[in-house]
């Protein structure tokens, strides 16, 4: 039934994620050829930043424009940041200010990340990102496919209710 209602008001329930984002602002903040590892190395700072904040903090958008911009370059300023999301068609749905917030925690987490990493004695290799999506669309349709079905007796659903 909830099919039918939201496909006759025509509306799309898939999610949007930064990684929906990835290729337009890698080609758009580039202005040659991105280096083959841009696209992971993007992925990667995603992950960390979704295991340390709340996505919901950031728009999908701007949590991918950031990432790709601390891939690309690490040493941007505000004014930087703005130049950048000038050049894209669609700067006017990004705000710079907020580019530039998660810019600046992405790379703190990097570095912290970083830091914990090198003081592990013992490092142990962490899952490659193509496990970690393949786990997480497991979970996620394990999640929608599991539903649980009620039911009552006739006999046990009034009793006690005063239903006569």
């Amino acid at each position: 039934m909830e099919i039918l209602v939201l496909t006759t008001l025509d509306w799309n329930m898939s999610i949007i994620t930064p990684y929906d984002f990835l290729p337009y602002f890698i080609t758009k903040f580039c202005n040659q050829p991105p280096p083959t590892t841009t696209f992971s190395k993007t992925m990667q700072l995603i992950f960390t930043t979704i295991k340390e904040v709340s996505i919901m903090d950031h728009k999908p958008s701007v949590v991918a424009a950031a990432a790709t911009l601390v891939s690309l370059d690490q040493q941007l300023t505000i004014e930087a940041v703005e130049l950048k999301i000038s050049s894209i068609p669609q700067h006017r749905f990004l705000d710079p200010k907020d580019v530039f917030s998660c810019y600046n925690l992405i790379q703190r987490l990097q570095e912290e990340n970083n830091t914990r990493r090198d003081n592990n004695v013992l490092h142990t290799p962490s899952p490659s990102t193509i496990d970690m999506i393949e786990s997480s669309l497991i979970t996620s349709s394990a999640a929608v496919t599991k539903r649980r079905r009620l039911s009552f007796n006739d006999d046990q659903s009034s009793e006690g209710k005063g239903l006569d």
